[in-house]
């Protein structure tokens, strides 16, 4: 299994919500986070949008290793969720038939 947890992508790209407008470049002229920092200690304003959540989009190497991930995790646990079902539906027949066995002898005494 792979381990995403240090995995970095190259870009990081965000989903936006559509009803909700945001600047997509915010200081264009700043080449740094210095330049930022200085921007933002002259012209400190903000704004905060209730309710608004951005996800994360994933990129294809984290897509296909998660699922990657999740298939060996299916291969690995599938034999014994299988046996675990099979004994269950062994012992709920078991206990059908001895409810409904014995009920059914006591209604042809009767």
């Amino acid at each position: 299994m792979i381990d995403l947890k240090d995995y970095v992508p190259e870009e990081l790209k965000f989903k936006l919500p559509t009803t909700v407008k945001f600047p997509e470049v915010i200081f264009s002229d700043c080449v740094c986070m210095d330049d930022v920092k200085k921007k933002l200690s002259e012209h400190f304003v903000t704004i905060q949008e209730k309710d608004v959540i951005a996800n994360r989009v994933m990129d294809e190497y984290e897509i296909s290793t998660i699922r990657a991930n999740y298939g060996e995790i299916a291969e690995e646990q599938m034999p014994e969720i299988e046996a675990q079902f099979e004994n269950l539906m062994s012992s709920t027949s078991a206990l059908r038939a001895c409810r409904y066995g014995s009920s059914m002898a006591e209604n042809t005494a009767a």
